[in-house]
């Protein structure tokens, strides 16, 4: 009986399976709804707070089947940035900020989600952002408002001197706030 059972298990190992506690959850693709889709950004000029956003991106997230996220995917469209005043948006696409026409996309990439409670993750990953990688963590919620929809809203935080956003006179964090926080809230359908 135990010879039967070593030959077994041999079978199984060489067939390439694994001994898994439970059922196997097929992966499941979703991408960005076009509503909701912000994301958005906020800095500090001096005293002021200076509103962001990036109206063009892609997102992907790899779920299991019973919706637990295994991995996000955000391509970003640097030229699309935005400002509540367009005064700011010239100035912020040149080489000296976001420099949109040398690095056209920013790309955050997580295969790393960890759930902090009830519909809370922590998601760590790498944002490459005007040609530098650079390890970035978001935090979000994620829930099922209905059927086929999945609604993510989070938020997280970089340095911008890392990237590079800001060169010259303008590294040093006494004008500009060296701190970014990120915001976002995004819908999700079905599909790659």
């Amino acid at each position: 009986m135990k010879s039967c059972r070593i030959r077994l298990v041999a079978v199984w190992v060489a067939a390439g399976w694994t001994f898994l506690p439970g059922p196997v959850q097929a992966a499941l693709w979703w991408h960005n709804a076009p509503a909701p889709a912000r994301l958005g950004f906020l800095a500090h000029w001096e005293s002021s707070a200076i509103n962001g956003r990036f109206p063009v991106f892609r997102c992907l997230l790899e779920t299991t089947s019973s919706d637990q996220p295994q991995a996000l995917k955000v391509v970003i469209r640097t030229a699309s940035l935005r400002f509540r005043s367009p005064l700011l948006e010239r100035p912020a696409r040149s080489a000296v900020w976001f420099d949109v026409k040398a690095f056209p996309q920013a790309v955050f990439s997580s295969h790393e989600i960890q759930p902090l409670g009830p519909g809370q993750y922590h998601a760590a990953g790498v944002l490459v952002l005007k040609g530098v990688r650079h390890e970035v963590s978001v935090r979000f919620h994620l829930t099922s408002p209905r059927p086929g929809f999945l609604l993510m809203t989070g938020t997280g935080q970089v340095r911008r001197q890392v990237f590079g956003i800001g060169n010259g006179v303008w590294q040093k964090s006494s004008m500009v706030g060296s701190r970014v926080v990120i915001h976002f809230r995004v819908g999700f359908v079905p599909g790659p």
